[in-house]
């Protein structure tokens, strides 16, 4: 069996990890305030596309530059 002691490692190295503290809250989403969690980690994790199918998330569209799209849409786009 293939040695999987690398793996992930150059993924999150420990001087550029935030604390929990750091992080800016979001209270974009009224209806579902849990729901404000998934922009406040796209938003710190850089994400390039949000795939949800939750309402709420998916009425905003894009937030911060970020497109928010169905599963449906996202398979879509890759030809699925």
């Amino acid at each position: 069996m293939p040695s999987t002691s690398g793996i992930g490692s150059s993924c999150l190295q420990p001087s550029s990890a935030k604390s929990p503290a750091s992080y800016g809250k979001i209270f974009t989403i009224t209806n579902d305030p849990d729901d404000n969690r998934i922009l406040e980690c796209a938003v710190e994790g850089q994400a390039h596309l949000i795939v949800s199918g939750d309402r709420d998330l998916r009425r905003l569209k894009v937030y911060q530059g970020i497109p928010i799209v169905t599963p449906t849409d996202f398979l879509r786009t890759l030809g699925g």
